[in-house]
């Protein structure tokens, strides 16, 4: 079995195992036991689906729409957006999503992420909080209604969003970093604490987006990432150096909502090599 075939379980696993240098010190031997034990059990795979993921990623949105006021609406938020513009903008992504299944008519004539929007984000401006959150809910139900009825085959079918292509269960990942993201955006503007995606949906966050690092320079690379979702990625070729971080950190890099000193990443080897491939990362971010 070649390094690339290793699962990232598997990585862990080998990672926790690996062979400490012989020493006399006990207070030595002690450090490298439990510096090499791992430092929490391996997350199982998740039980549920992509489908269940993008489910709560809405779930946490609406949360958060539901907590705005009408003074909050003109706050300024993200990408030259205010809050109204951003909800907005997140029910034009329901609605387009929609129509790229082919639940409804597409009315976007542009591919351009938040031009395809443009009209959302004009209502969205133009609406109420409480409207707000009954239009995001009435799409958001649509679509997991349909997507709940999707069997293996169907959610491994080819679909598109934007100019994002993959199968539906890849776009669904996409959607829930993209929803995560926004909904933190949302509650930075208005001084609500963050909130992190559980256990689960890191775990397919992770698994999602780490195929796609690869092909950016980092099958050069031993990535470690730490806490729930995480796992251990072995490089496929000559490695040049390791990151270890914190896997919500990293998927907030993948997102372009974190700068790379603010990662805290701990790298060794060629730090310019694992510096230029965080820094394409944020290159995957719809926004």
């Amino acid at each position: 079995m070649t390094s690339d075939e290793l699962s990232p379980e598997i990585g862990a696993l080998l990672a926790s195992l690996t062979e400490q240098a012989p020493s006399n010190d006990a207070a030595a031997v002690f450090a490298a036991a439990l510096a090499a034990r791992a430092a929490q059990p391996l997350q199982s795979p998740p039980i549920d689906t992509e489908v269940s993921a993008f489910a709560r990623a809405i779930d946490d949105v609406h949360r958060t729409v539901e907590q705005l006021r009408t003074s909050d609406w003109k706050r300024r938020c993200v990408n030259g957006l205010n809050v109204g513009q951003l909800v907005g903008h997140l029910i034009g992504t329901q609605l387009s999503m929609a129509a790229e299944l082919g639940l409804q008519a597409t009315a976007a004539t542009s591919t351009d992420h938040v031009e395809s929007t443009r009209q959302a984000i004009a209502d969205g401006a133009a609406t109420t909080p409480i409207e707000a959150a009954s239009q995001f809910a009435r799409v958001s139900a649509v679509l997991i209604d349909h997507l709940s009825q999707l069997d293996s085959a169907g959610l491994a079918a080819p679909s598109r969003f934007g100019t994002i292509e993959g199968d539906i269960r890849f776009i669904l990942m996409f959607r829930v970093f993209e929803l995560w993201t926004h909904d933190n955006d949302l509650r930075a503007a208005v001084g609500l604490a963050r909130v992190e995606p559980d256990a689960d949906r890191l775990w397919m966050m992770t698994r999602t987006v780490m195929p796609l690092v690869g092909r950016m320079g980092g099958d050069r690379l031993r990535i470690v990432l730490t806490g729930p979702g995480g796992g251990v990625w072995p490089a496929s070729g000559d490695e040049v150096a390791t990151i270890a971080v914190d896997a919500t950190a990293f998927c907030r890099r993948a997102a372009n909502r974190m700068t790379i000193d603010d990662l805290q990443a701990d790298i060794t080897g060629d730090a310019a090599a694992a510096r230029q491939t965080l820094g394409a990362l944020a290159e995957l971010a719809l926004d």
